[in-house]
């Protein structure tokens, strides 16, 4: 049974899909809603694929319709009316925030003195903290807390803009996979374990700059194991683990023709 909670937490989102900070949003937006929480959840753009709880306001709907100048504009009043009449004890931003003007709007004028959370979700930090440790402390100073998802963006943030109110909340794990797939291989099968997305723009970025990453993978693993081994040089297997939509079937195949010149089998773990 669900206890009540007088607490309202805002979470506000890019969207609710396609990538691993927005799947992480909605499962926290199902944590917080059996904690009891009173959650509500602000999506900039109108792509909502992941299931959650709560209520939504879907900006996206309204960019749709007007994504002009003016149209910024008034989907940034909304939002505002939006934070003030529902008066949240706590805003949790999970956005990539680029850029100091329209940042500042939303920190300064939006949220005001609510208690914000901005959520780090990447050791490229300038996707969502400024670049500049000046302008940064401008539109972060006063941030009731800057959250990382892991210790070495926690000591990244702490080094390079002087922070204190850092702390570290590793991204929860859904343990109820909807679609739970075993893949037998046999011990002295070569494989590739590949997590995240797989599309057309990674296949460009590795042809074009000759990124070995994926391959020097193998390498390594392969280096590890005994030199008696009778496997292929090759590796049998291209284990992908992510969602569905984002493996490009014709990039895989790419990817493999690339580096290892020859038939592939890539079974996939969707989560």
């Amino acid at each position: 049974m669900i206890k009540a909670n007088n607490k309202k937490i805002c979470i506000v989102v890019s969207s609710l899909g396609k990538g691993g900070a927005e799947r992480s949003s909605a499962l926290l937006s199902k944590m917080l809603y059996q904690a009891g929480f009173n959650v509500h959840i602000v999506s900039v753009l109108d792509q909502i694929d992941f299931s959650y709880e709560g209520t939504l306001l879907n900006l996206g709907l309204l960019k749709k319709k007007n994504d002009t100048a003016l149209g910024r504009i008034q989907r940034l009043i909304v939002f505002k009316k939006y934070i003030n009449k529902e008066d949240f004890d706590f805003i949790i931003d999970n956005r990539t925030r680029v850029g100091f003007f329209k940042e500042f709007i939303i920190s300064r004028l939006i949220y005001g003195s609510k208690k914000a959370i901005y959520n780090i979700h990447s050791y490229k930090t300038d996707r969502y903290i400024h670049p500049n440790p000046f302008l940064a402390k401008i539109i972060y100073g006063s941030a009731y807390k800057m959250v990382t998802v892991s210790n070495a963006i926690a000591n990244r943030i702490k080094e390079k803009y002087n922070f204190r109110n850092v702390s570290v909340i590793f991204n929860a794990v859904n343990t109820e996979l909807n679609n739970k797939q075993t893949i037998a291989i046999s011990p002295v099968d070569d494989y590739i374990l590949f997590f995240g997305r797989l599309d057309d723009d990674l296949a460009s970025c590795i042809r074009q700059n000759g990124d070995d990453r994926i391959i020097t993978v193998h390498v390594r693993s392969r280096a590890k194991r005994s030199t008696t081994s009778n496997s292929s040089s090759m590796p049998k297997w291209f284990i992908v683990i992510g969602k569905r939509q984002d493996v490009n079937p014709k990039t895989l195949r790419l990817l493999w023709k690339i580096y290892l010149k020859g038939p592939v089998n890539h079974p996939g773990f969707w989560i």
